[in-house]
C-alpha cells in the first residue's frame, strides 16, 4: 500500500539531508517530492523547530589550516549534536573548494555567515564571494561585482560581504561594501554598496560615492549574526581623527536594503572595550562585552525593541569566565553552558562546575554556525562568470534531467487534482493543519522559504 504524500512528507522531514539525497534514487516520485520547493521548506522548518529544543540549536563547520611537510592544507570539520558531541571530518570540502581555489587561497577563505543552511565564504581584501551548502555539496562562486578593487586602486581598501534572505521577494542576496581610503583618516564619500540577487545572478549598485556610517567591521566571533532577514555585526567609527573610537552595532535589512547603526552598550570613548561578540536569544540580539583591563569579567547584554523608538540595551548579568577563554555563545536552555574560543580552539565551559571540555584539538581556525538544509543554490548553466562546482554523486542528484523532473511534477499535479475527491481533499487539509500545529505555527509565520531555482 502506497502512503499518501502528506504522510510520506511527515516521515521524510525527520531525516537528515544525507539520507534524503540517497532516497532521491528510490523512484521518480520520491525524486520529484524531495526536490520540490514545498518539501524543502517543510524540511527546513522542521529542522528549525527540532533544533530549538537543543542547547545550542545549531551545528558548527570549522576550518583549520594545517602544515604538513611544509605544504599547507585545510581541514574542515562538522560538529553537531546537543553539545557538539558528533564530530565528522568533511574530506570532500577541501577537494571541492580546491577545485576553483589553490591550496593557499582556500586557506585565506573566511566564513561570513550562514542562512538556511547556505554558508557565505569570502576572501580577505578581495570582492570574491562564494555560496556553499555543505549538506548538498553545492558550491556557487558568484560573479565579481562590476566595480571591484583593481591594482590601480589605493593601497588601502575594505570589502565586506553580508548574506541573507529577502522575505518579501523570496530571494537570497549578498550585500558587499567596497570602501577605499586614500588616506588613513579620509572622510570623503568614496564607498560603493552593491547587492547581488541569486534569482538574477547579477549585481546592482544601491549606493555610489557613499560615506559609510562606520570605519570597519570588527572580527567578533561569530563575525555576523543573521536573524529574520537582517544581518547584525560589530563595527567601529572614529571621529576627531584617531582619538575617539565608538563601537557600533551595524545592521543590513535585505528587504529594505537599508544600513542602520546604533551604539553598543557600555560605551567608552577611551577605547577600553576590548571584545564584543554577538549572539541571539529568542529573536533578540545578545552582546557579550569585556573591558580591556578586566581580563576574565564579561557582561551579557540584550537588545530590546530593535527598530523602534524604545530600542535599548539591557544588562542581564556579569560573570567570571575561564582564563584566556573568550565566550562566543550561550546555550539556550542552560545559561551556565558557554561555548568559548582560545587561539582558534573551541571549548565547552560550565560556569557552575568550572569544567571545560576541548571539543576537538584539530578544530582550530575559523568556524560558522549553521543548520543543514536542502536549499539549492544551483542556477542556470553559464549564468555566472565562473563555473558552478557540484560534487553530488550521480545516484543522488542525476536521477533524470531537470526537464524530465518538471514534466513529471506537472503531470502528477494535474492527475492528482483530477482524481482527488472533495472528501479526500478535506481529509488532506485537516492532516496538513495537524502537521503544521505539531511543527510550531508561530515559527512558520516567520519562516524564510527557500529560493526556487
Amino acid at each position: 500500500m502506497e502512503l499518501p504524500e502528506h504522510l510520506l512528507v511527515l516521515i521524510l522531514i525527520w531525516l537528515p539531508v544525507k539520507s534524503l539525497l540517497r532516497f532521491k534514487s528510490v523512484c521518480k516520485y520520491w525524486y520529484a517530492l524531495i526536490k520540490s520547493s514545498n518539501f524543502i521548506n517543510h524540511h527546513l522548518l522542521h529542522n528549525n523547530c527540532s533544533s530549538s529544543s537543543s542547547s545550542f540549536s545549531c551545528s558548527i563547520i570549522s576550518k583549520g589550516l594545517i602544515c604538513w611537510k611544509t605544504k599547507p592544507h585545510c581541514e574542515f570539520i562538522s560538529l553537531s549534536g546537543d553539545l557538539f558531541e558528533n564530530l565528522v571530518h568533511l574530506d570532500f570540502a577541501k577537494d571541492q573548494l580546491g577545485s576553483y581555489k589553490s591550496s593557499i587561497l582556500v586557506g585565506q577563505l573566511t566564513f561570513v555567515n550562514s542562512c538556511n543552511g547556505i554558508i557565505c565564504l569570502h576572501t580577505y581584501f578581495s570582492p570574491d564571494v562564494t555560496l556553499w551548502n555543505p549538506a548538498t555539496k553545492q558550491l556557487r562562486p558568484l560573479p565579481l561585482p562590476p566595480i571591484a578593487p583593481r591594482s590601480s586602486f589605493p593601497r588601502k581598501f575594505v570589502t565586506t560581504p553580508l548574506f541573507g534572505f529577502d522575505v518579501r521577494t523570496k530571494d537570497y542576496k549578498v550585500a558587499i561594501f567596497i570602501q577605499k581610503l586614500d588616506e588613513p583618516w579620509d572622510d570623503k564619500p568614496n564607498s560603493v554598496v552593491q547587492v547581488y540577487n541569486l534569482s538574477t545572478d547579477s549585481w546592482r549598485i544601491i549606493h555610489k560615492d557613499f560615506l559609510l556610517p562606520f570605519d570597519n567591521i570588527s572580527t567578533s566571533d561569530p563575525n555576523v549574526v543573521y536573524r529574520n532577514g537582517i544581518c547584525f555585526c560589530c563595527g567601529t567609527y572614529k571621529s576627531n581623527g584617531f582619538i575617539w573610537k565608538r563601537w557600533l552595532l551595524i545592521s543590513f535589512n535585505f528587504t529594505t536594503e537599508v544600513i542602520r547603526t546604533m551604539l553598543m552598550p557600555m560605551q567608552d570613548t577611551h577605547d577600553t572595550i576590548s571584545i564584543y561578540a554577538l549572539d541571539s536569544l529568542d529573536d533578540n540580539i545578545i552582546c557579550i562585552s569585556r573591558r580591556r583591563w578586566e581580563k576574565y569579567t564579561y557582561d551579557k547584554w540584550v537588545l530590546h525593541g530593535y527598530g523602534t523608538v524604545n530600542e535599548s540595551w539591557t544588562k542581564l548579568y556579569t560573570y567570571e569566565s575561564f582564563p584566556d577563554i573568550h565566550p562566543i555563545k550561550f546555550s539556550k536552555n542552560k545559561d551556565f553552558l558557554v561555548l568559548g574560543i582560545n587561539v582558534g580552539a573551541l571549548f565547552l565551559c560550565n560556569l557552575v562546575t568550572q569544567e571545560m571540555q576541548d571539543l576537538d584539538p584539530s578544530c582550530m581556525g575559523e568556524f560558522v554556525f549553521y543548520n543543514e538544509s536542502l536549499v539549492s543554490i544551483k542556477g542556470l548553466i553559464g549564468g555566472a562568470d565562473r563555473e558552478i562546482c557540484l560534487f553530488l554523486d550521480t545516484s543522488e542528484d542525476d536521477y533524470e534531467s531537470e526537464k524530465e523532473e518538471g514534466d513529471m511534477e506537472g503531470e502528477r499535479d494535474e492527475s492528482e487534482e483530477e482524481n482527488e475527491s472533495p472528501e479526500d481533499r478535506e481529509i488532506k487539509e485537516d492532516l496538513e493543519k495537524k502537521i503544521l500545529n505539531e511543527l510550531d505555527v508561530g515559527l512558520k509565520l516567520e519562516f524564510e522559504p527557500s529560493s526556487s531555482k
